[in-house]
């Protein structure tokens, strides 16, 4: 799987530059850093760089 993984991410940074992986510890971290629920609307802002937007 980890082989895949990585084929993968590297070929949609090919057609989206701006792709960019996230790891569970980073966006623990960033969730209890601003006192954000853990769900999936949260998890995306984490992921998206910008944890206090609203969606």
């Amino acid at each position: 799987m980890g082989t895949m993984r990585w084929a993968f991410c590297n070929r949609l940074k090919v057609e989206y530059p701006n792709a960019g992986t996230a790891y569970g510890y980073t966006t623990k971290n960033t969730r209890i850093r601003n006192g954000l629920e853990k769900d999936h609307a949260a998890g995306a802002r984490r992921t998206g760089g910008n944890p206090k937007s609203m969606l």
